[in-house]
């Protein structure tokens, strides 16, 4: 089951026997029977290596403490590429901050021990984001730049997601209904980022931040509260074999307003 069938599944009902991508307890089990291998990764949608490319033009170029949240990495090779990147560079690898709400993944990054900072939050969760990441944001500042390689689709396929953010119950209140999964998202990391901070997101999805309403894939973006979309980039996917039609994957660049 893809991410696209997860999502269109969860509007209708759960399915039963459905992957339950939302969930932590999904992610434990899966990240617990892949064992400890260094080099055992669960990657979703390719090395991120073009996301790692934008990331690092804009920590360059625009930033000082180049503070990082990667959300969702899981066991990733991105984590390794980034860090790695950062240790070139001879930037301080602790501005790298890690957060999944698997306690499997964490604990893995943690025992790893490669020098940035590791973090267990659900970030639809609004008492874990206050309890978890916003004391960094306090010590350290908001952060400069978001990492999210399929951890929207991943909370896309999730219920109503209640929260007690206040830039939430102002837009609730503003436009009278609950707000999506992805927006309540939204709604949090704008609370840990700085103002012309940037959220990279890649998605499988041509449609993650389409206007509501308008025609899929005609362009027509709809921001999620307190960002503005700048680029939609289409990466062509590794092919699955000979002969194998392209697929493509979605690279949004996304800035703090």
């Amino acid at each position: 089951m893809t991410w696209k069938e997860a999502e269109e599944g969860q509007r209708r009902r759960r399915t039963k026997g459905a992957p339950d991508y939302d969930r932590a307890e999904y992610w434990d089990a899966k990240y617990a029977n892949e064992g400890t291998a260094a080099h055992a990764h669960v990657e979703w949608l390719g090395s991120g290596a073009v996301m790692a490319a934008k990331l690092f033009a804009h920590l360059h170029a625009c930033c000082s403490q180049r503070t990082v949240l990667h959300i969702g990495p899981g066991t990733s090779g991105l984590v390794e590429r980034i860090e790695g990147e950062y240790g070139r560079r001879a930037w301080p690898i602790d501005c790298i901050v890690n957060v999944d709400f698997s306690i499997e993944a964490v604990c893995r990054g943690q025992v790893q021990n490669t020098g940035s900072q590791w973090v267990q939050a659900d970030l639809r969760d609004w008492t874990s984001v206050q309890t978890s990441l916003l004391p960094l944001v306090e010590r350290h500042g908001p952060f400069d730049a978001i990492v999210d390689k399929s951890t929207s689709d991943s909370i896309s396929t999730s219920g109503p997601c209640p929260s007690s953010c206040h830039l939430i119950d102002e837009l609730e209140q503003q436009q009278g209904r609950e707000m999506d999964p992805v927006d309540v998202l939204a709604c949090h990391l704008a609370a840990l980022t700085r103002p012309g901070a940037r959220w990279f997101v890649q998605s499988y999805s041509s449609t993650r931040f389409d206007q509501e309403g308008g025609k899929a894939g005609s362009g027509t973006t709809r921001p999620p509260p307190h960002w503005t979309v700048l680029e939609r980039q289409p990466i062509e996917a590794p092919h699955e074999g000979p002969g194998a039609p392209p697929v493509y994957h979605w690279l949004y660049t996304l800035e703090r307003c």
